[in-house]
């Protein structure tokens, strides 16, 4: 039976889902794209539709990543009714909050083995964080 077409925003998230998921319990050096295909039910060619390679699909598991971090520290940040306090507190409490399977990310990326992965979040951190202390102090 052929796979239902979806909306292509659809189709690329489930595919990074996909990576994602098998990222996690194998590893990224032991899938491959065949692998992530396979667990959406497409086409390999559906896969290079959306990405140029398997390193390309981790590149948007971290903007991904780095996409619900900036929503999260702006929702906090922008919040008029609370002072610089309450917005570290809130802050604290974002990070604590964070679902379970970004934190299993995020401790995959700081796996010395993985060192080009936090590298790669890395770099693209800090910016979100001075955005945000500037806008904090009213700025």
């Amino acid at each position: 039976m052929p796979r239902i077409t979806e909306d292509p925003q659809i189709r690329r998230s489930e595919l990074i889902n996909a990576a994602e998921e098998l990222i996690l319990i194998h590893g990224y050096d032991q899938i491959a794209v065949s692998d992530i295909v396979k667990k959406v039910g497409v086409a390999q060619g559906t896969f290079y539709h959306y990405f140029k390679s398997k390193d390309d699909v981790i590149n948007a598991i971290i903007d991904r990543t780095i996409i619900e971090i900036k929503d999260g520290v702006e929702n906090v940040a922008s919040k008029k009714d609370q002072n610089a306090i309450e917005k570290i507190l809130g802050f604290f409490s974002f990070f604590n909050n964070l679902g379970q399977n970004w934190k299993k990310l995020v401790d995959y990326f700081h796996e010395e083995r993985n060192a080009h992965f936090h590298l790669k979040f890395e770099q693209r951190v800090p910016g979100i964080f001075k955005e945000y202390a500037l806008k904090m102090e009213g700025k």
